[in-house]
């Protein structure tokens, strides 16, 4: 259940990021689209190396 709570946080996080920072994230050379991606991947990630 913990683990849902985290994914449902960082999901709501992403969103609001990638929406709001469009402009900034493409000055960092980032698309919306990559930028939630690479998010996924890392929280991924992180949540599997947590739950062991």
């Amino acid at each position: 259940m913990l683990t849902g709570c985290w994914w449902g946080l960082m999901l709501g996080t992403v969103t609001v990021v990638a929406v709001d920072h469009g402009l900034a994230l493409r000055c960092l050379g980032l698309s919306r689209t990559r930028f939630v991606r690479d998010v996924l991947t890392l929280f991924g990630g992180a949540v599997s190396a947590s739950v062991r």
